[in-house]
């Protein structure tokens, strides 16, 4: 009776204990993750609304031949041409060694961007390459970020449609003089975006929210790169182009335009990184500080119908809080330029960005396409000739695979002295083809040669050698 009381005692008690665990904890745990999860799609939803919308500016000042004339955005403009539609917004010169574009002051957006040391044929005389290009003409492509307020606030933030205006004298953004807009929104709050930019293709973006109001503002930070309409791609196994990123423990996180619009949305919570869009040989990335959370997001819309639009966003976890009074910043960084492996490498090294090399696809065999690449540029830099580089590494590979090409030669060498007796034992033995492969095996074990080793070491190294030396020339 006693036992009996006792399993009905431990019953009770490990039912109490499991219910208990479930209100307790479980549930508030579940509770809370699920409140995260909504709070983050609606901070990612808040973010990419405005991308539904095309590129507002003033049509009607590029009509009267006034492009510093602002009106009242409608949020349908298109432009026959990408100069119309530069001409037709207040913008900031960009002028570097190597880039030359401008930020559009209408929703503070750096969508005008030209690599001067790249044209678009081997022909020096011919055009330069044109990277970013306003929304309103066919391939926009450009780069954003702003706040999202906390769920539930009214907060007027800053907006594709907000007039930005520029601090201080200079008007011009080099590497040497960094260019700072200003947005009071009316109700408290003086929103600052700084671009600065390094001799390369880095930009540095940085957010400023001054509080001169009576109540503390919870802010998200978010940035994004969009791309409108389809751009044309080789579709070959060599190389990515696509969107793409390195987001944390998810590593390489690379889609096909075609998966995009399938997927429609590909969301990656709670983790740190970069990701944009990757061409051949530019790209362009919008990066948080390293090590920074973030729910980041790849998407693909289509609201007019006529009109694809990707976008490659993330909003960062931890809002910023600014006290009455107070000043809060944020930084976050944008890549906008060519795949240079030197130039990636040293921003990987001196900023901390996790695996911004890997904007350079080195394809499946990287473990031999990045050594041979660093091999070739090693050498190049030494002999100045890229031709007589590619010799000396082929002299080199073949330096390094001797021991294997010898061994091949050696058993070649041994089937030639055999060959005589080979073909004896096949007359003597053509009715009896048991016999024949039996008696065909003895020159073998006696000389020691093995059949595949002729050809086994040319087809580890020529396919794998080819196949790197194939992926670095498709290189950057």
């Amino acid at each position: 009776m006693t036992n009996n009381k006792n399993v009905i005692l431990a019953i009770v008690l490990s039912i109490a204990v499991l219910f208990g665990w479930q209100f307790l904890v479980a549930g508030p745990q579940l509770e809370r993750a699920q409140q995260q999860a909504r709070i983050a799609a609606e901070q990612q939803a808040s973010a990419d609304a405005a991308l539904s919308v095309p590129e507002t500016a003033a049509a009607a000042a590029a009509a009267t031949g006034e492009p510093g004339a602002v009106v009242a955005p409608t949020g349908s403009e298109t432009y026959p041409d990408r100069a119309t539609a530069i001409a037709a917004t207040q913008r900031v010169a960009i002028s570097t060694a190597d880039l030359k574009g401008s930020i559009n002051l209408l929703g503070a957006r750096l969508d005008d961007l030209e690599l001067k040391q790249y044209t678009e044929t081997v022909d020096p005389t011919s055009p330069i390459i044109t990277l970013l290009t306003p929304a309103g003409v066919p391939n926009a492509y450009f780069v954003e970020q702003g706040w999202v307020p906390t769920n539930g606030d009214t907060i007027a933030v800053p907006t594709n449609t907000t007039q930005w205006q520029v601090e201080g004298d200079n008007a011009t953004l080099t590497e040497t003089t960094p260019v700072s807009l200003k947005y009071d929104n009316g109700a408290g709050l003086i929103f600052r975006r700084t671009f600065a930019v390094d001799a390369y293709y880095l930009f540095t973006v940085t957010q400023t929210v001054e509080n001169y109001g009576s109540n503390a503002v919870s802010l998200y930070p978010y940035a994004r790169v969009a791309r409108h309409d389809t751009p044309h791609v080789q579709n070959f196994f060599i190389q990515h182009e696509g969107p793409s990123g390195v987001l944390g423990s998810n590593n390489l996180v690379a889609k096909k335009y075609s998966d995009m619009q399938k997927d429609r949305q590909v969301d990656l919570d709670n983790t740190t990184g970069w990701l944009g869009f990757t061409d051949k040989y530019w790209a362009t990335a919008v990066l948080a500080k390293p090590g920074a959370p973030i729910n980041a997001r790849f998407s693909w819309s289509n609201p007019s119908g006529t009109k694809d639009i990707y976008q490659s966003s993330y909003v960062e976890t931890t809002p910023v809080i600014v006290a009455p009074g107070a000043t809060a910043t944020d930084e976050s960084y944008v890549f906008a330029g060519a795949k240079e492996e030197a130039v990636l490498s040293a921003y990987k090294d001196q900023y901390g960005f996790d695996r911004i090399d890997l904007l350079i696809d080195w394809g499946w065999l990287h473990f031999l396409t990045w050594p041979m690449f660093k091999v070739l540029t090693f050498l190049y830099s030494i002999i100045g000739n890229f031709g007589v580089a590619v010799m000396c590494v082929t002299v080199l590979v073949k330096a390094l695979f001797f021991p294997l090409a010898n061994r091949s030669y050696a058993s070649m060498a041994a089937m030639r002295r055999v060959q005589p007796e080979m073909k004896s034992l096949q007359e003597r033995f053509k009715d009896d083809r048991p016999a024949q492969q039996q008696a065909m095996m003895e020159p073998y074990k006696r000389e020691k040669i093995n059949p595949l080793s002729g050809c086994w070491p040319m087809l580890i190294q020529h396919p794998g050698i080819l196949f790197a030396l194939y992926g670095d020339f498709y290189q950057p």
